[in-house]
């Protein structure tokens, strides 16, 4: 009995120090890379995720390579590189968001971020691929937080590539150095480098390269555009998901129109009361290269650049015509945008005469003639989107500050994104989404004008897919708890609701990911915390749209499900009317004005 008794001991003691061990025996994760050996870390309360920060994907973009199309690396920086330094940015102005960790702008920037799960060896993972947004003129990848996508089965991968003019110069002298004969579109190239480093490398850290989904936010989801168009990113992504689309994606114009604009931003900044210091080489194309290549960094961030742009090279088609066409890398989509998508952009106080103004300004007399002009100015602003229909609590009555933005929202990105699914769907499976969670958790912070109510306007579904505020907490339901007295709720990190929303919403990104269905199955789909609503797939007879909301409001309560009245609701058929837009569905020429 004594002998049973100590045996079952034994058995109880060897099962507590299994219990109690880490899960894994090494003190930081490592793989072994064809550039050399890195190092990451173990993150997580149980240490269940191992992360690696700031791994170089190509060579450092400075000198000679400064504007040039990346190059790949042959070996990093050191051997080991420890690969946990969560702050590098590329080149850009002072970020104008509370980003968590603060970056450090450097040209050498180009580098990588993996979330995996700690034990990745012999794993085959789903990846995400995450491009960041900021108008391709500011932002970084490191406030994009994995532990939810890991959670959920996904490796996560998010990526710096050169933005502002580093990413989109376009010059003769760029042009002729390059075999293809066009420049422009180096950001692009910078992220289809990435993702063949990834085709290369994510085994190493449990990925699945037959299984790689690219998601982006506002420019990175006009990245997106490029790359469902680009033959160079064919065969790289297996499926996409496009979060607030602005505009049709890369600009219609032609590489002699950007090379033309860029010019003259060069000029502008020549003859500044500071200038640039290359007045003296504007005559000559190679020369000024030269001198633009010969000064610092931060002389040419807040230098213009053109954007991406349809170049027949790099990006080969205007997306819209390509889609109808359907001409382009065709891969299942998750495509949406958020309800009121212009306060973000449209961030003004304006009484009723400047609201006009502000439609003017969308039906110019030079385009449609002053009577169809000022018929498009009244219906707009009479019918359509009267300043009634949007009363805030300073302007009861109805706010002309908020019926602008939400045209500017309509007509830019929330309707284009209905266009571009109606194109799509005839090729691809298509899920589509609104985002309409009121007073959600600001991942970027803005504070609202007067006359203008913040609620689901664009960016806020970041916070709610990587579960991380502006301060890069989890959105735990504590509201503002740790931050200054006063600060605006949205600020926080929300409610119970908010993290039900992001925990349901995180989980939908990873099961698209996973399967190309977002309603999708997983091992523990009976727990009732993840049991999430179907969501139906978007079809031309059957729009289906995903409405992401979890609150109670007017003592209603809000569920997510789909909605058939999207299109109605936001007046599509209006904005992609051609004799409104100035082009077919999908290729209106209005959108908003400011960063994305």
């Amino acid at each position: 009995m004594v002998r049973r008794s100590l045996r079952w001991l034994a058995l109880w003691a060897v099962a507590v120090i299994a219990v109690s061990a880490p899960a894994h025996a090494s003190a930081a994760p490592e793989v072994n890379l064809p550039s050399g050996r890195v190092i990451g870390q173990y993150l997580g309360s149980d240490n269940s995720v191992a992360a690696f920060f700031g791994i170089y994907y190509a060579q450092s973009p400075t000198g000679n390579l400064r504007f040039a199309p990346p190059q790949p690396l042959a070996k990093l920086p050191s051997d080991p590189y420890m690969a946990t330094n969560n702050s590098i940015a590329c080149e850009q102005a002072t970020p104008n968001v509370a980003y968590i960790p603060t970056p450090v702008l450097t040209e050498n920037c180009l580098i990588l971020n993996v979330w995996t799960t700690a034990h990745f060896r012999h794993q085959r993972r789903p990846v995400v691929v995450y491009f960041h947004g900021g108008g391709n003129t500011t932002g970084n990848s490191n406030p994009y937080h994995g532990y939810d996508h890991v959670a959920n089965g996904v490796v996560l991968v998010t990526v710096n590539y050169r933005i502002g003019a580093f990413g989109f110069l376009a010059l003769p002298a760029l042009d002729a150095e390059n075999a293809n004969g066009v420049s422009g579109n180096q950001g692009i190239q910078d992220q289809q480098l990435a993702l063949r480093w990834i085709r290369d490398n994510i085994a190493r850290f449990g990925g699945d390269p037959r299984n790689v989904t690219i998601d982006g936010v506002s420019a990175g989801a006009n990245d997106i555009a490029a790359h469902l168009v680009a033959k160079g990113s064919a065969g790289l992504f297996h499926k996409a998901i496009v979060e607030s689309l602005v505009g049709p994606g890369p600009s219609n114009i032609t590489p002699a129109q950007a090379e033309t604009n860029q010019l003259a931003n060069i000029h502008r900044a020549d003859t500044a009361a500071t200038p640039l210091g290359c007045a003296s080489s504007e005559g000559s194309p190679a020369a000024l290269l030269a001198c633009l290549r010969s000064l610092p960094a931060s002389a040419l961030v807040s230098l213009g650049a053109a954007g991406e742009f349809v170049d027949g090279t790099i990006i080969g088609a205007f997306p819209p015509a390509a889609f109808a066409a359907g001409t382009f890398n065709r891969v299942p989509i998750m495509m949406g945008s958020n309800q009121t998508e212009g306060t973000f952009f449209h961030n003004v106080t304006v009484t009723e005469a400047g609201y006009q103004t502000y439609l003017q300004g969308l039906f110019p007399v030079s385009t449609y003639g002053a009577t169809g002009s000022a018929a498009l100015v009244s219906y707009v602003e009479n019918t359509l989107y009267p300043s009634s229909n949007y009363p805030t609590p300073d302007f009861p009555a109805g706010s002309p500050s908020m019926a602008a933005a939400v045209v500017a929202g309509d007509s830019g990105v929330v309707c284009n994104a209905e266009n571009m699914r109606a194109l799509l769907a005839k090729w691809v499976p298509v899920h589509g989404y609104e985002f309409n969670q009121p007073s959600p958790v600001m991942q970027v912070r803005m504070t609202p004008a007067s006359g203008i109510v913040m609620d689901d306007m664009h960016t806020t579904e970041i916070a709610y897919v990587f579960d991380v505020d502006s301060q890069g907490r989890p959105l735990s339901g504590l509201g503002t708890e740790g931050l200054p007295a006063g600060t605006p709720s949205q600020f926080g990190n929300g409610s119970l609701y908010d993290k039900a929303l992001s925990k349901s919403m995180n989980r939908y990104w990873t099961r698209f990911a996973k399967t190309a269905d977002p309603t999708g199955f997983d091992d523990d789909d009976d727990d009732e915390d993840y049991r999430t609503p179907a969501w139906p797939r978007y079809t031309v007879r059957y729009p289906f749209i995903q409405s992401l909301i979890n609150n109670s409001f007017n003592a209603v309560r809000h569920h997510i499900g789909p909605e058939i009245n999207f299109s109605a609701k936001h007046n599509c058929a209006f904005w992609a009317n051609p004799q409104v837009g100035a082009g077919t569905p999908g290729n209106h020429l209005i959108a908003p004005a400011g960063p994305n």
